[in-house]
């Protein structure tokens, strides 16, 4: 069987696959920020209320005589510059976060071809485990790839493997100072970098 029958093949045994794991995500994430809004809000509810506990203890020591309008609009004043703080710490908090999933999306995590667990360390010289002893060097003579491009290849290495239907698992290994993915089942090999 051809390897582009293979891949056909592959993506129609998988072609819904992805839906199921999207809604099943969608679902994840909308019950995380359910969660997320209603310890907002009792936050928000605790910070009114030890607002107005102290309010309600300093004025009667201190501003006994002020007018009952003036004590209202003091703890207005104090509730919305609060509640100010509070929305630009979550803002921030948003932002470094909305940053870090920005930084993942432009350089995904590689993870390991040799323990398939660990993400690698990239960098212009060479590729790294964080947790096994895998470790590659580039070829001094051409340009090492970005963490996507190594992604695209190693995937595109055992997504063709996958579809040849072999159930061996390809592993890591040098040829000619190249990396290369080798299954021992089949004999597939391909040269990755």
């Amino acid at each position: 069987m051809s390897t582009t029958v293979s891949n056909r093949l592959y993506l129609f045994k998988n072609r819904n696959r992805h839906l199921e794991i999207r809604d099943k995500l969608k679902k994840k994430c909308a019950e995380k920020l359910r969660e997320k809004r209603m310890s907002q809000f009792e936050s928000r509810r605790d910070m009114e209320c030890v607002v107005r506990e102290t309010v309600c203890a300093e004025v009667k020591s201190d501003f006994g005589d002020l007018d009952e309008n003036v004590l209202l609009e003091l703890f207005d004043s104090i509730t919305n510059s609060l509640i100010q703080e509070q929305y630009e710490d979550i803002r921030r908090i948003e932002e470094e976060r909305l940053a870090a999933d920005v930084d993942e999306f432009m350089n995904p995590s590689v993870y390991c071809p040799s323990c398939l667990h660990s993400p690698l360390t990239v960098d212009e010289k060479s590729v790294k485990c964080q947790s096994c002893p895998f470790l590659h060097h580039f070829n001094n003579n051409s340009i090492p790839p970005t963490q996507s491009e190594l992604k695209r290849l190693l995937s595109e290495g055992f997504s063709t493997h996958e579809a040849a239907g072999c159930g061996g698992q390809p592993r890591p290994t040098k040829v000619d100072e190249k990396l290369a993915l080798r299954c021992e089942s089949c004999g597939y090999s391909v040269i990755i970098i």
